[in-house]
């Protein structure tokens, strides 16, 4: 941002599959390929390496940041820390409820990231979606994260998470604003 002592740094950000490091890569590939929608996406790298790419790319820009001694805003649809995942719901009772819990969890985001900002207390503020539902903000290392997901609206399906009528009033809902 000209003429202030911040940066805003984006990166879209993708998913290794730490979140639920109890499962094998090729248990959740296949999952994915069957019920994922990322599963149509073309790529020619594999999803850790599209992850290394990714804190390979925002590190830099973290170093970037910190040499001109910026404070730094950090936006990503990812999750980048478990912390902003759902617990597991005490409904879940069987092995396939959880095995589906653990697959979902998988694919939405990395501890890597998270791990990274970590390195970084230039990094004051973490935007960040992919989650479903409300998060309260939350704090790591002088870190604060906010989950900006507007939410699914889907009329014909029980995905119904807007408290609003239409897109813009969602939108400026769960809108967060910040003081820098």
């Amino acid at each position: 941002m000209p003429n202030t002592n911040w940066r805003i740094i984006g990166n879209n950000g993708w998913y290794d599959y730490s979140f639920s490091p109890t499962l094998t890569e090729d248990e959740i590939k296949r999952w994915k390929n069957t019920y994922w929608i990322d599963a149509g996406i073309n790529q020619p790298i594999s999803d850790n390496e599209r992850e290394q790419l990714v804190l390979q790319q925002s590190r830099q820009q973290f170093e970037l940041a910190k040499q001109a001694k910026k404070k730094v805003i950090f936006v990503t649809h990812f999750v980048p820390n478990s912390k902003a995942l759902w617990s597991k719901p005490a409904t879940l009772k069987s092995d396939k409820e959880i095995r589906i819990f653990k697959m979902v969890n998988a694919l939405l985001g990395s501890q890597h990231l998270g791990k990274l900002i970590q390195d970084y207390p230039e990094i004051k503020y973490v935007f960040y979606g992919h989650v479903h539902g409300w998060h309260e903000p939350f704090q790591i290392a002088g870190t604060t994260y906010l989950n900006q997901a507007v939410g699914v609206r889907k009329k014909k399906r029980k995905y119904h998470e807007w408290q609003k009528d239409t897109f813009m009033d969602q939108w400026k809902y769960r809108m967060n604003i910040i003081n820098i």
